[in-house]
């Protein structure tokens, strides 16, 4: 007899990616991740899927995530974006100590709804910029879900746009770099590109609260 429902497994977060970049000496850096609105619209079935675990994943200068969750509500015509009760969240997050987190109740996640993974991370023992990537000296975001019923949708993520770069090109690099940031271009850049050139800033509080922001 078969059961009535089917688990799955998906993947929420970021591309393992080395366009994620990580400046050094920061005790709390965030990036975000989405899976968006438009992407749950299309996959999900129209009651949504079931989440009933989760295994948060970083690597060594991870911290904390939480997977955060945003709905599209509308009042007396007037559509807007409410924050509800995260999916998961570990604040005190330790590489060693990974596990499945098994929910104390399925979250219900409709179509038309936003996943957004937020990792945090300390970079406060490195002198360079920390990159995305497979090793364990490079970075990752990204948690997977175990949920019911199952689709056919075993990734939700996403890639920084580099959309206000040049802002921050302007704003924070200093004149003498500005031309090899500006030669960065996240389509045909290599990951030694990446890490020579972000590594030419000295990084301080400004231009680290100014990258975040940005990406």
């Amino acid at each position: 007899s078969p059961r009535e429902h089917s688990a799955g497994v998906m993947v929420v977060g970021h591309e393992i990616d080395y366009k994620m970049v990580i400046p050094p000496n920061t005790p709390n850096f965030t990036v975000t991740s989405v899976c968006s609105d438009s992407c749950t619209r299309q996959n999900f079935p129209s009651g949504g899927i079931n989440v009933i675990g989760s295994m948060l994943h970083t690597h060594y200068t991870g911290v904390g995530l939480s997977l955060r969750r945003v709905k599209q509500t509308t009042c007396d015509g007037v559509s807007y974006y409410e924050e509800v009760k995260p999916v998961d969240r570990n604040l005190r997050f330790d590489f060693n100590y990974q596990q499945t987190t098994h929910l104390p109740q399925p979250v219900n996640v409709l179509p038309g709804e936003t996943l957004m993974l937020q990792c945090h991370y300390d970079t406060t023992q490195r002198t360079g910029v920390t990159l995305g990537g497979l090793s364990t000296r490079e970075e990752m975001c990204f948690t997977i879900l175990v949920y019911y019923p199952k689709i056919d949708n075993e990734f939700c993520l996403s890639s920084p746009m580099y959309d206000k770069y040049n802002d921050f090109i302007d704003q924070h690099v200093p004149d003498q770099h500005k031309a090899a940031f500006r030669a960065l271009v996240p389509e045909r850049s290599s990951k030694s590109d990446y890490q020579n050139t972000f590594d030419l800033l000295e990084w301080n509080k400004t231009q680290i609260a100014a990258f975040e922001q940005k990406l």
